[in-house]
């Protein structure tokens, strides 16, 4: 897998966004041991090469409904100080990134400037 890796400032672990088949998950919530005992199940994901791999799924995400079998948006998380690797799943599912073709976008088209941010202007 070619992943894009990026330094989490507050963490400071690595991370990297991925898709991945849900193989399976946990009928059985655990606790985190963080300040909040965030509740997740244990789930398994297939990478890109077929490898079946170990993950957590939040258990709010869980809560949205997952289907066994669907491609979900997943990131990997690693200190960088080993070889370990955890895996979270998210419950969205993974769709090809709209592009500017996607709605016909062309600078030629453009008829008016917007004035304001629309509430967007966290949006990187």
């Amino acid at each position: 897998m070619n992943l894009n890796w990026k330094k989490n400032d507050l963490t400071g672990n690595y991370e990297a966004n991925f898709s991945a088949k849900l193989m399976s998950v946990s009928d059985r919530v655990f606790q985190s041991n963080n300040e909040k005992a965030t509740p997740y199940r244990v789930a398994t994901v297939q990478l890109e090469d077929g490898k079946a791999v170990s993950g957590i799924m939040y258990d709010a995400n869980y809560q949205h409904g997952v289907t066994v079998g669907n491609t979900y948006l997943c990131r990997a998380i690693t200190s960088g100080q080993d070889d370990n690797v955890l895996v979270t799943v998210s419950h969205l599912t993974a769709a090809a990134r709209a592009t500017t073709k996607d709605f016909d976008f062309s600078l030629s088209k453009v008829e008016a400037e917007v004035k304001t941010d629309a509430g967007f202007s966290n949006v990187k």
